[in-house]
């Protein structure tokens, strides 16, 4: 009787152990590409991923993940994860739910993994699709051109999990017997060639009689992508006029000229050696223009054209 007693006691410890060990689950994130990306915008940019769980193991249990996403290939500071590209990088980052930071139990940086439960049904499988938000951030406009990537492997991605009937209150606890999952996936985004221009009327102003030069400024202001080389061409206005004998039309017709120099020397027009060239730096670059009505009999009234700016990258 003493030796069936031990039997059977050995028989009941043994048995949650085996099952714990029945537990499989199985890791899938999909990727991220953010495509082309207008950073000249200053707005951010968010799409969505999810992490796919399956599991297997014993029917109408409950398996605990804690699910460890870590900085990628591209790094990490605090409060933002990074795309790596030749000529720098993008910060962006990954969330849970909300401004939660979906973090890893194995970095330093702020933001803990969320805790994951996945219920089996009387067959013994389950599954959870769990949505994550990742933002590329905005302010980011002198990002330079090209292509950035991060690249989560099997380190980045630690997945630990195990039956809550084990004890498992939350991912600070290993649980007894722990099971390791992994996966892979990548974020992406490509900055193209953009530019935006605006422009600075001229103004010369109320006059009487054009007895001597009359001169103006106004401006052109472009603002290309990191890296971006560029050109600005201005057209002959209304009359298709050369650069330095365009018309202002009213009650008859008032000669004027645009120029790159506040000496008035170099015209600007929209034809080889005539346009401002510049390398794009994010940033807003003005450009003056200065025009001139030179001295010539009009009559009283008020006259206008109409120019086109043309940013050529």
């Amino acid at each position: 009787m003493r030796m069936l007693a031990l039997l059977l006691a050995a028989f009941v410890l043994w048995l949650p152990c085996s099952g714990a060990r029945a537990q499989s689950c199985t890791f899938t994130i999909g990727d991220v590409d953010f495509g082309a990306v207008d950073v000249l915008s200053g707005g951010q940019v968010s799409l969505g991923t999810s992490l796919h769980i399956s599991c297997s193991g014993l029917s109408l249990n409950t398996v605990r993940v804690c699910a460890s996403i870590g900085s990628g290939s591209g790094g990490a500071v605090s409060g933002a994860r990074r795309l790596l590209g030749a000529s720098g990088t993008l910060d962006y980052q990954l969330y849970s739910s909300g401004t939660t930071v979906w973090g890893s139990n194995y970095w330093g940086l702020p933001g803990a993994p969320p805790t994951i439960d996945v219920p089996l049904n009387l067959g013994g499988s389950g599954s959870a699709n769990v949505p994550i938000t990742v933002t590329l951030f905005g302010a980011q406009q002198t990002a330079h051109v090209g292509a950035y990537q991060s690249n989560f492997t099997a380190s980045d991605n630690r997945f630990v999990y195990g039956y809550t009937f084990l004890g498992i209150v939350g991912c600070h606890l290993i649980p007894v017997l722990p099971q390791l999952g992994s996966t892979t996936f990548k974020v992406q985004a490509h900055i193209d060639n953009t530019c935006h221009v605006t422009a600075q009327d001229i103004d010369f102003g109320t006059r009487g009689i054009l007895s001597s030069n009359v001169d103006a400024t106004g401006e052109v202001s472009v603002r290309c992508t990191n890296g971006t080389p560029y050109s600005i061409g201005l057209n002959g206005g209304l009359a298709a006029a050369p650069p330095t004998a365009r018309h202002m039309t009213g009650p008859a017709t008032i000669l004027y000229g645009i120029y790159r120099d506040a000496a008035r020397t170099q015209a600007w027009g929209n034809t080889v050696g005539t346009t401002m060239a510049g390398n794009g730096s994010g940033l807003s670059q003005p450009l003056t223009t200065y025009g001139r009505v030179p001295p010539q009999a009009a009559a009283p009234g008020t006259y206008t054209d109409s120019v086109i700016a043309t940013v050529t990258y």
